[in-house]
């Protein structure tokens, strides 16, 4: 499926982003703990989109299905768009289990490219 093809690649992406230059705010002992404390009944599913989301600020137009899928009549400044279907909620955390909790960050470029093309079956 797309969607979930998209979330592995750009949380990927991600980890990679923040392996060559850690942050603390995405992932992390300390991430996981501000997680906690903010979360209140927000889901996994939640989490990565507030990810991606931030991400998409940081550095526009590369973490958002808006650019990948070419979505129509989404603002610039908006990564998803009101027609975009989430993650459900055991799909977002079995992900995050696999891709953060369980699996080591992409280490170089190569690796990143390559998890990007796994993620989206190639």
């Amino acid at each position: 499926m797309p969607t979930s093809s998209f979330y592995s690649a750009a949380l990927s992406s991600l980890r990679y982003v923040e392996h060559r230059s850690p942050t603390g705010r995405r992932f992390g002992e300390d991430a996981d703990a501000r997680w906690r404390a903010f979360r209140g009944h927000l889901t996994t599913a939640d989490r990565i989109d507030l990810l991606l989301r931030d991400a998409d600020v940081e550095f526009p137009g590369a973490f958002g299905p808006r650019t990948t899928f070419a979505l129509r009549a989404v603002a610039e400044d908006e990564p998803f768009g009101a027609d975009w279907a989430k993650l459900s909620d055991p799909d977002a955390e079995a992900l995050w289990r696999k891709l953060v909790r369980d699996g080591a960050p992409p280490a170089d470029l190569g690796g990143a490219i390559g998890a990007i093309g796994r993620a989206w079956g190639g």
